[in-house]
């Protein structure tokens, strides 16, 4: 409904030009960090299990490493480099793999039982 009004009146458009850009980037900021905190809160409010928890530091720590360090796509070829140029794409597939790959639990190895002595 926003951006059809924006359309159809550009009055409207010119107003919100004129809004700065450093309240702009506040409003944003403070946007995106709302976001954040309910991802955080929805997370902390489940029970995580092994494999939730690894899942979740894998992915992040894959995002934020493509992110801060985009050299590290370099010895890739073109195609793959614009794939996981994003450090939004590149976590969100390694959580993917991570669902898929990682078993569920890890189960406990059975205690075999010992043979009595007969008396």
């Amino acid at each position: 409904m926003i951006l059809v009004s924006l359309g159809l009146f550009p009055i409207l458009g010119a107003v919100l030009q004129q809004i700065p850009r450093p309240v702009l980037g506040g409003s944003t900021f403070v946007m995106f960090s709302l976001i954040v905190v309910s991802g955080i809160r929805i997370i902390g409010s489940n029970h995580l299990t092994k494999k939730d928890t690894i899942t979740v530091a894998l992915s992040v720590g894959m995002g934020l490493g493509v992110q801060l360090l985009p050299d590290v796509l370099n010895i890739l070829p073109p195609l793959w480099k614009q794939i996981f140029g994003s450090g939004i794409t590149t976590g969100g597939l390694t959580a993917i793999l991570c669902g898929l790959l990682l078993p569920e639990h890890v189960r406990k190895p059975a205690l075999q039982a010992q043979p009595s002595e007969a008396s």
